[in-house]
């Protein structure tokens, strides 16, 4: 009876609830494995009813494989909830990467695009003012996107030669 207390510490379970019930020489103990963790909170407990002389001989013995099997649930879950919050992390952390990347290989392309040798802004201004207004949808802060449509806006008009004189 000396090593009750380091023996339930060695089930590996850190919160138990113990009750305790004598009737004659008859004893039933129930054990609840406590968890933070709502899904474990519904497990019923374990109870066993002996002698006093059984309870004392084997109580250990019996209770060890059940509480190791909840320990193992329980290390299962805590490790899932660990798992989901790195996963959120990570999914969170991405999510913010992903715009800014997004909006970055976008203006790449669009400087690559005016640019590029056979850039006429006659001719294409229409697809360089889309290819701005995909980064302002993203970023409407973006400067140089702004000063893209503005400039591309000049070669919209129907008329650009038109009399000085008017």
């Amino acid at each position: 009876m000396n090593q009750f207390f380091a023996s339930l510490k060695k089930t590996g379970i850190q919160q138990l609830g113990m009750s305790i019930t004598f009737e004659n020489e008859m004893v039933s103990v129930s054990i609840l494995p406590n968890s933070k963790e709502n899904k474990l909170k519904s497990m019923k407990p374990l109870v066993l009813s002996a002698s006093i002389e059984e309870m004392d001989e084997k109580f250990f013995e019996t209770i060890q494989k059940p509480l190791e099997k909840t320990r193992k649930a329980f290390d299962n879950v805590e490790s899932y909830q660990a798992s989901l919050k790195t996963k959120a992390s990570v999914s969170k952390k991405e999510g913010a990467k992903k715009p800014k990347d997004s909006i970055s290989k976008k203006h790449t392309e669009l400087q690559t695009f005016i640019k590029g040798k056979n850039f006429n802004a006659l001719k294409d201004h229409e697809k360089a003012t889309q290819m701005a207004k995909g980064i302002l949808a993203l970023n409407p802060e973006h400067k140089e996107a702004q000063k893209i449509v503005e400039q591309m806006a000049q070669y919209e008009s129907q008329n650009l030669f038109q009399d000085a004189s008017n």
